[in-house]
């Protein structure tokens, strides 16, 4: 999200697109009445918390400036996301044909956070182990020069209190 904001505010791309996943849904939020913001916030929140910390404004006025934009994963089919950059969260939750749909937007870059290892985290039941989006991505565009993977796998790489640290730790290796 620093990174989103940043660049935004140096000019290199028009603005950040907020990307939810389905996972656990049910259905389509968008069968849902509320705005996007309404819709979406929940799975969301902790990216737009620091995105308003990060510009010091309210996601209300990001929205209204056209700054930052909130839909879910289904919302974006037909829309074209040239010099935007895009934020998909629960990647790991994504089929492969859900992951062709956020490739093919554009992009000024798109970044996907997910957790391919974390067996429990992902709550789509009809993915096996190995056959989710992120997975599909890397084995099938891995090669290509501008797809890069950022792996979060050492301890140390884990920023939360120490009790949290340590629940993480012994029930990785559990699961």
């Amino acid at each position: 999200a620093y990174y989103a904001c940043n660049t935004m505010y140096k000019s290199e791309h028009d603005g950040i697109v907020l990307v939810r996943s389905l996972e656990g849904c049910g259905k389509n939020p968008g069968a849902y009445p509320g705005t996007d913001l309404e819709k979406n916030e929940p799975k969301l929140r902790q990216l737009i918390s620091y995105i308003s910390c990060y510009t010091g404004m309210s996601i209300e006025s990001l929205i209204l400036s056209e700054k930052v934009k909130i839909c879910g994963l289904y919302d974006i089919q037909g829309m074209d996301f040239t010099n935007k950059f895009i934020i998909v969260t629960e990647a790991q939750t994504l089929t492969p044909e859900e992951m062709y749909i956020v490739l093919t937007r554009g992009g000024y870059k798109i970044v996907l956070e997910g957790d391919t290892l974390a067996k429990g985290q992902c709550t789509n039941k009809s993915l096996k182990f190995g056959e989710d989006g992120l997975s599909f991505l890397f084995s099938t565009l891995g090669d290509l020069d501008f797809v890069g993977q950022c792996s979060l796998d050492s301890p140390d790489d884990i920023v939360r209190e120490p009790y949290i640290k340590d629940i993480i730790l012994r029930m990785s290796q559990r699961v």
